[in-house]
């Protein structure tokens, strides 16, 4: 029973993750560069990258 809210909170929290994830990569050319890569490598390792 206490599951639920769990699951409930856990949607919530991935909802606003990914909304804020996709307002920045609307707004930051750098960041579709990097998915870009992330695209083309099964494992990217940014810290490699700076």
């Amino acid at each position: 029973m206490s599951v639920y809210p769990l699951i409930t909170i856990f949607g919530a929290t991935y909802a606003t993750i990914f909304a804020n994830f996709a307002s920045y990569t609307a707004s930051t050319t750098r960041t579709r560069k990097l998915i870009d890569e992330v695209a083309r490598f099964p494992l990217p390792l940014p810290w490699q990258n700076e």
